[in-house]
């Protein structure tokens, strides 16, 4: 498993709220790699705690459309989604999926 890039856990994210704000706001490290990487969709397989990041308007994203949140089966679970339209400005509009997974390889289990 790779670690979390801001908190360096193998196995839980232990970011705070003052590291999280700092490299995905103030920095906008996610918005540069974005830029530079230009793709057209991108998945975060993350927990919820990071949906403020990614619906919040000059974070990661310019503007950001919630197209659609639900509760998907994940094994023996629901567990939340969310999609949506990302807006950078200068690129195209990047479609993104929000997953949140409960174990390693969950997102094999079911095609988008």
């Amino acid at each position: 498993m790779m670690p979390n890039k801001m908190s360096g856990s193998n196995s839980f994210d232990t970011t705070g709220k003052i590291i999280m704000d700092n490299c995905l706001c103030r920095k906008r490290v996610v918005s540069e790699e974005i830029k530079t990487i230009m793709p057209n969709i991108i998945v975060f397989y993350t927990n919820t705690n990071y949906d403020e990041y990614i619906t919040d308007d000059d974070c990661i994203f310019d503007s950001f459309e919630v197209n659609n949140t639900a509760l998907v089966d994940v094994g023996k679970r629901k567990m939340p989604w969310m999609e949506g339209i990302g807006h950078i400005k200068g690129m195209e509009d990047i479609r993104v999926l929000r997953r949140a997974c409960k174990k390693k390889g969950c997102w094999l289990q079911q095609p988008f």
